[in-house]
């Protein structure tokens, strides 16, 4: 049975407009209460300390008023903290992160939502970035974490308040089976296995095959989830026929993650966002009954934006070459494989300097359907600086892409290019 899930959302709105230069004042008087809250004794806040799954505001705001927490003889009265709240928790003479691990220990190197909205536009709200403390708007359409807030007073609970199988929704909540946590509104639902996931009250029925078409396009990495992003342009170069197409997404251990299936019209173009709920990376493979031309754009929902473009790879091939690498004190260089076989691969990377001495080769494999990302400062950890180029050498046809980043800036400014083919 081929399961199907919804992994594009439409719109690449990027809407980060401004930073905050407010610094808040962090409280020393934060105490464990080892029923997953945390207590600030000085401020009288209690705080969720759990992470959450990505949502937009709207369900940000709701889920914070429906939770119970504790699970047993919890409160009811949380809410989504405001922006001074919130900012409450930063504490920026941390280097990792400016959210105290002690307390917080899971919490993600990412984005929060705070209840205030923008004044100068109210599509728009205020969020935490607890990697550097700072405070921006986005639209509230957008998913990000969540830390629900209540302040230290007593509520009476309901039964049916308690999220007894801990996917942060109760039978209150709309929660079809409270003992199983993969059941919830919402929830991805897996068509034909008569089990009701979204608890929308039916199974989903699974639609007709897809009959593979006879264009196969590769790339070779997309990330997603914790702030990034990955865009996907298709454009059907048939000016006659429409095309009917399939994205599939697969981790980097060759495990199936999601499929899509699109049809666009004669000469006509579509776009989409990999669904930041998949929370990983991977590779992409489009199958299509007309020639496509594409190309994958990975961001960050952050400051300074992060950007790199990855056209399609239309070819594998066993023998590739990186014509530029660049690794020293300002630029690193990442090559990422994709290994769309049924079987384990392996290749050897092999760097040749400036002169065209070959300087070191490395041996590795990639599992079936899976990918492999290779930081060659770490591949060749003896050779920096590093200038030159490097060759690829597969047991079967691979595609494969390089990825520079700026160390000056912290590793955050991206530029990519495909390997060639050198057979």
């Amino acid at each position: 049975m081929k399961f199907e899930r919804k992994i594009f959302d439409r719109g690449l709105g990027l809407g980060l407009l401004l930073l905050v230069l407010w610094v808040g004042i962090v409280s020393a008087a934060l105490v464990d209460n080892g029923d997953g809250t945390v207590s600030d004794t000085e401020i009288g806040l209690m705080w969720q300390q759990a992470e959450t799954k990505l949502m937009n505001w709207q369900s940000a705001l709701a889920y914070c008023e429906n939770l119970v927490l504790p699970a047993v003889a919890g409160y009811d009265d949380w809410r989504l903290p405001d922006r001074h709240e919130l900012q409450s928790l930063v504490d920026y003479s941390r280097d990792y992160t400016c959210l105290d691990l002690t307390f917080f220990p899971r919490v993600m190197l990412s984005w929060y939502w705070t209840s205030t909205t923008c004044a100068l536009d109210t599509r728009f709200a205020w969020y935490v970035y607890f990697g550097n403390g700072g405070v921006y708007i986005y639209d509230k359409s957008i998913s990000l974490f969540v830390r629900a807030v209540r302040s230290r007073q007593s509520a009476p609970l309901d039964p049916n308040d308690i999220d007894n199988d801990g996917d942060s929704y109760t039978e209150n909540q709309g929660d079809c089976n409270d003992d199983d946590a993969a059941i919830y509104p919402g929830a991805v639902e897996i068509c034909g296995d008569g089990i009701d996931q979204d608890c929308n009250g039916s199974d989903l029925i699974c639609s007709v095959e897809y009959t593979p078409g006879p264009y196969n396009y590769y790339l070779p990495y997309y990330e997603s989830g914790n702030g990034v992003w990955t865009g996907l342009g298709l454009a059907n170069r048939n000016q006659g026929d429409p095309t009917q197409l399939q994205v599939t997404v697969y981790d980097r251990d060759g495990n199936w993650l999601a499929t899509e299936r699109k049809t666009i019209p004669a000469h006509g173009q579509d776009s989409f966002v990999v669904a930041t709920q998949l929370n990983n990376s991977g590779w992409m493979q489009v199958n299509s009954h007309q020639p496509m031309s594409g190309l994958a754009f990975l961001g960050s929902w952050g400051t300074p934006l992060l950007m790199a473009d990855i056209p399609f790879v239309s070819e594998l091939t066993s023998c590739l070459i990186v014509p530029h690498i660049a690794q020293d004190s300002s630029w690193d260089t990442t090559i990422l494989i994709c290994n769309p076989n049924n079987e384990t691969i392996s290749f050897i990377i092999k760097y040749v300097e400036k002169a065209g001495i070959e300087q070191g080769t490395q041996n590795y494999t990639v599992p079936a359907y899976g990918s492999g990302e290779f930081l060659l400062s770490m591949v060749f950890s003896d050779k920096i600086p590093l200038a030159g180029s490097v060759e690829i050498n597969s047991s079967n046809g691979i595609a494969a892409f390089a990825l520079y980043s700026d160390r000056k800036n912290g590793g955050t400014y991206y530029a990519g290019i495909n390997a060639e083919s050198c057979e």
